[in-house]
């Protein structure tokens, strides 16, 4: 019994190091920074992980639990969301109106419509999602959209 639980610690242990490791290679650039260079260097990359190590864990007793790691993503994803919404709500008022929603969704279908000829191929559409994708990768970790 004691086998399993040291198993699984240390499997947790691995999979969270790899896992910092990961967000630590692709944290996003501080502000005004821009896109960050490459090559990056491991020292940079290790002083990325221990600060992002150290922003988890919300008691400071040394140790990263599951809670704390799930509170600082659902941190994450409210702060991305509220920029979003701050780039959509073009009046500052606070609220979203149907038109600004429209408008920004319109946006991106002609950022889409490459060729402006009033139609979106499954190409155009491939092409657009390899482009964003490429911007988020740029700046963040899977699904950690900086762009929209």
């Amino acid at each position: 019994m004691k086998l399993n639980r040291n198993f699984v610690a240390l499997a947790v242990a691995g999979a969270l190091g790899a896992s910092l490791l990961a967000i630590a290679v692709a944290q996003p650039p501080a502000a005004g920074e821009g896109r960050r260079a490459f090559p990056v260097s491991v020292a940079d990359m290790q002083t990325r992980m221990h600060d992002r190590a150290t922003a988890i864990d919300a008691n400071r007793d040394g140790f990263i639990t599951a809670a704390e790691t799930q509170a600082w993503r659902q941190a994450q994803r409210t702060q991305r969301q509220e920029r979003r919404m701050a780039r959509i709500d073009t009046n500052k008022d606070g609220r979203i109106s149907v038109a600004e929603f429209e408008a920004a969704r319109m946006e991106r279908i002609s950022r889409a419509d490459a060729n402006n000829d009033g139609q979106v191929t499954r190409e155009e559409m491939k092409a657009m999602h390899a482009e964003n994708r490429g911007k988020r990768h740029g700046r963040h970790h899977r699904g950690m959209d900086h762009a929209n």
